[in-house]
This record gives C-alpha cells, sequence and structure tokens, in this order.
C-alpha cells in the first residue's frame, strides 16, 4: 500500500511503516531555532535541512532534528549579511 498527500508545502509518501516527509521552510531567523509541525509522528527518523543561500559572502550551518510530529531548525549566520534563510528538507523515517 502506497499513499500520497499533500499538505501546503510538506509532501508525505507513505509504505508499510516507512515514511518520507519533505517540504519547504521560510523566512527562519538565524541563530534561533524554528518548530515545525508536520502531518506524521514518528517513531524514529533522519532528517537533512538545506538553506537557499546564493551569491552571498560568508556561510551558513545548519542544525534539524525530528522529535515525534515536530521538526527544529536552527540557521546559523557566520558573516552572510542575511537576515534570515528559507530552504527545504527531507525525513525519513519509521512511524
Amino acid at each position: 500500500l502506497f499513499k500520497v498527500e499533500n499538505h501546503n508545502d510538506i509532501r508525505v509518501l507513505k509504505f508499510s511503516n516507512i515514511a518520507i516527509v519533505y517540504g519547504t521552510f521560510k523566512n527562519i531567523r538565524f541563530n534561533e531555532s524554528t518548530n515545525i509541525s508536520i502531518p506524521v509522528t514518528f517513531k524514529s527518523a533522519s532528517i537533512a535541512a538545506v538553506p537557499w543561500h546564493t551569491g552571498t559572502p560568508g556561510n551558513l550551518t545548519t542544525m534539524a532534528y525530528v522529535n515525534g510530529n515536530k521538526i527544529t531548525i536552527r540557521i546559523n549566520n557566520h558573516d552572510t549579511g542575511l537576515q534570515n534563510a528559507s530552504g527545504t528538507f527531507i525525513i525519513t523515517g519509521i512511524v
């Protein structure tokens, strides 16, 4: 059984007890953690988050983790001159 769901900027693919959740985050303030609710509750999962950062000198570092039906993303700004970041995330895990 394979199921696809669309929840605004978040998409969910489910098969058996595995889920893949992917989407976008917008205007996360630098150096502050932001929580995003997701439409799936994971028992265990891995996440990757990538900020959109083009053409600006400096570095961004990203921290992201999953806790149940919530993800936390933090983008640290190292001399980019920017105020916030948007980007994408993908989560794979067991539900």
